[in-house]
C-alpha cells in the first residue's frame, strides 16, 4: 500500500486503482501491465515494465492461431462500430483490412 500511495503522490493523475495495477506489475516476476492510459502506460514504462494494451493482446491471439482469421474480422468490426470501445479507428480499420486480405502487410 506504500508503494501504491507513493505512486500517486507522484503521479496525481493515476486512480487509486491504477496505482494498484502498477503496484502489482512492478512486483510481480515476468508481468505484463495491459493498459490503455496514457499517463499509466508512461509510469510504467518509466519503471521497466513491460506494457501493452487491447490492441497488442489481439495481435497475439491472431498471431498464435488462437482466434480465426474471420473471427477475429468479426470481433473488429463490431468493435469500430461500437460507440463504448474506445481503441484507435484506424488501427481498428488497418488490422480488418489486413484480416480480409486488403492490405500490403
Amino acid at each position: 500500500m506504500e508503494l501504491a500511495q507513493r505512486h500517486k503522490q507522484a503521479h496525481m493523475a493515476l486512480t487509486v486503482t491504477d496505482c494498484y495495477a502498477l503496484v502489482l506489475a512492478q512486483t510481480t516476476e515476468n508481468s505484463i501491465l495491459l493498459t490503455g492510459d496514457r499517463i499509466l502506460r508512461q509510469c510504467s514504462k518509466s519503471l521497466c515494465i513491460q506494457t501493452h494494451g487491447v490492441l497488442w493482446v489481439f495481435d497475439q491471439l491472431v498471431g498464435q492461431k488462437h482466434c480465426s482469421k474471420a473471427d477475429a474480422r468479426d470481433a473488429l468490426t463490431i468493435w469500430i462500430n461500437d460507440q463504448a470501445v474506445f481503441l484507435p479507428p484506424n488501427e481498428l480499420q488497418a488490422r480488418i483490412e489486413h484480416l480480409s486480405g486488403r492490405s500490403e502487410n
